[in-house]
């Protein structure tokens, strides 16, 4: 068989150089040539074909520098690493197609033409692939392509952008920095145990400080803290790594030897042992984090201790205690002492509960101001008692402020002043009563006086009389004032009271009744009433002229048996008697005073013929009762 090789050699000049090559295979052979120093493609020589044809073909970024001027050819892959510079890099000369990385290209041609090879690891450099500066990081090969004559005419370089994984592997040990920083600079102990020896392999400064910056670093936990053996925390770990199930600790005291010759010091720790896994779900170790807790749990239990103390203060003081809100809108609770009613639950309506209505004015005026100045609540009013009556109460409430200044609640305590509220109200009486006795003895004074001299035709005798009576006043004072008294008879106080106002006429002063014996306390009483009904007598009823009083008393026995006292006060043939408007002092003192020490009940009528004055009471007040 005969072989045209003209017309084969014919056919191979119809194909178009390069056959395939992708996109860039498209883009070489539409690509005029001319215009760069390659010249036309049709001229190139075998070699330049042949090292294109062969990067075309492949699916790592590739890029040829050709001649001197390094006229770049690339492929696919090498236009992805491109990026915005494609297509125009193709054709173009490297040191022009690349100008932020000139000298490094020149340093790669010079290199390459002289038959030398380049390779790069990770190199970063500065590119502008998309209008901006950005690092990448490459791993660069460069190798010289020989021409026909076997000389370096080109230099092919293998491009592969490490960008990706050197941000990852930066980001990571970024990230391992700040975890590696995050456990330098806990604030609580951290510790990394490895194995079932339970080896330290990390210990943070905080628990270095905890176990007195021993080195522990590479040693088994019980040859490095061999005194946590005996107290059982090896033990734990062991479990930990056996089981795979975590351990954690509460307020748990542990004893520690923190330098070599100091005694063991007890510190109280709050922790967690934590196994560490690998990927078969297999303990490996076991990672230690916890706090150490021992001045917080000093000063907790120090605020136990406060508490309890002020527990027992309130639980001892009889003393009602209370809460408000930091409005006094709200009582949230009331320990009422059995004084007034408790509140165990918040109400509003603690104003309507425990005040009466004429106060609640006035005590929310206190509140108000308090409340306005953020200090003290102080103030004595009435309350409500527990059996509904009034009694009186010293209240006095701090408030308590939360830490940005806020006053969160109120704590108060009242004290019950009723009985000492009382004596102060027996106490003005008397001031009272004092009073009135200074003004009627001075008046009586002046009477026993003007009627003494007037009937007297003998000075002398006039004066002795005048005497006698002012010492018989005396003696009436020493018995309502109590000094020398401790008991009297009923005849002798009423006697001893109202002699010193009577003349000398036996006839206008009767005294009527039964022997009884009174306790001092309503002696005295009893005394003041008719030290006042003998004034006013002498004044204005039956002794301020020729009348007589008759005072009488009986016993009695009522329908139960018990005795009663009735007795009576008579004035006759004195001026007419008209009932006053008004009720003076003397007559409320007498009414209500008398009536009730004696617990009974006492009546003045105004008759026309005199004054008429009863009192009838239980014998419950004789002495010795």
């Amino acid at each position: 068989m005969t072989v045209d090789y003209t017309a084969s050699n014919a056919s191979l000049l119809q194909i178009p150089f390069p056959v395939g090559g992708g996109e860039l295979g498209e883009l070489i052979r539409a690509f005029d040539w001319s215009r760069t120093g390659l010249g036309p493609i049709a001229e190139w020589p075998q070699s330049l074909k042949t090292v294109t044809s062969m990067l075309l073909q492949s699916p790592v970024p590739i890029v040829l520098l050709w001649g001197e001027d390094g006229v770049m050819i690339y492929n696919d892959a090498y236009s992805g690493f491109a990026g915005g510079r494609h297509p125009q890099l193709l054709g173009s000369k490297v040191r022009e197609g690349w100008p932020e990385v000139a000298a490094f290209n020149d340093n790669v041609m010079k290199v390459g033409l002289a038959g030398r090879t380049l390779a790069y690891k990770d190199q970063e450099l500065t590119l502008y692939r998309h209008g901006r500066a950005e690092q990448v990081w490459m791993n660069l090969d460069y190798s010289p392509v020989q021409d026909e004559s076997g000389r370096p005419a080109g230099v092919i370089a293998i491009v592969v952008e490490t960008s990706d994984r050197i941000r990852a592997e930066r980001a990571l040990n970024a990230e391992r920095d700040r975890l590696t920083t995050l456990f330098e600079q806990a604030p609580g102990l951290m510790a990394m145990l490895r194995g079932p020896a339970h080896i330290f392999e990390l210990a943070n400064p905080a628990y270095m400080q905890l176990i007195g910056h021993r080195e522990v670093i590479g040693k088994p936990i019980r040859e490095a803290l061999p005194e946590v053996e005996r107290q059982g925390f090896p033990a734990l770990l062991d479990d930990v790594y056996r089981t795979g199930r975590a351990y954690v600790g509460t307020a748990t005291q542990v004893q520690l030897q923190r330098s070599p010759d100091a005694p063991l010091e007890t510190r109280v720790l709050d922790f967690v042992y934590q196994p560490v896994t690998d990927a078969d779900g297999r303990t490996t170790g076991i990672f230690v984090e916890g706090y150490d807790i021992t001045e917080r749990a000093t000063a907790e239990k120090q605020v136990r201790a406060s508490e309890e103390r002020f527990r027992a203060l309130v639980t001892a003081t009889s003393d009602v205690i209370y809460r408000m809100s930091a409005d006094w809108t709200e009582l949230q609770t009331l320990d009422g002492r059995g004084f007034i009613p408790d509140t165990d639950s918040a109400s509003v309506d603690w104003m309507k509960d425990y005040l009466f209505p004429e106060d609640q004015a006035e005590v929310l005026a206190t509140v108000d101001e308090a409340v306005r100045k953020r200090g003290v609540f102080q103030m004595e009013h009435r309350v409500r008692r527990v059996d509904g009556s009034a009694g009186w109460t010293f209240s006095r409430a701090v408030p308590i402020f939360g830490e940005s200044g806020e006053i969160l609640e109120w704590f108060g305590a009242a004290s019950d002043v009723t009985e000492r509220h009382k004596a102060e109200e027996r106490l003005r009486l008397v001031i009272n009563e004092l009073n009135h006795r200074v003004k009627n003895n001075l008046a009586m004074t002046q009477a026993i006086a003007a009627q003494t001299f007037r009937r007297s035709a003998d000075l002398t005798e006039a004066q002795a009389n005048f005497t006698a009576r002012i010492l018989a006043l005396a003696q009436a004072n020493d018995l309502l004032t109590g000094e020398r008294w401790v008991g009297a008879s009923l005849r002798g106080i009423l006697e001893q009271a109202v002699r010193p106002h009577c003349s000398d006429e036996a006839h206008r002063c009767v005294f009527a009744g039964p022997e009884v014996h009174l306790s001092p306390k309503t002696a005295l009483s009893l005394s003041i009433a008719m030290h006042e009904l003998a004034t006013n007598a002498l004044k204005y009823g039956a002794w301020s002229t020729l009348g007589t009083v008759a005072i009488t008393w009986r016993i009695y026995a009522e329908v139960n048996g018990s005795e009663r006292l009735h007795m009576e006060w008579r004035e006759s043939g004195g001026p007419t008697v008209t009932p006053p408007k008004h009720r003076g002092f003397g007559s409320r003192l007498i009414e209500r005073g008398l009536a009730a020490e004696m617990g009974g009940n006492v009546k003045m009528l105004f008759e026309p013929d005199g004054l008429v004055c009863t009192v009838d009471a239980p014998l419950t007040f004789r002495a010795g009762e």
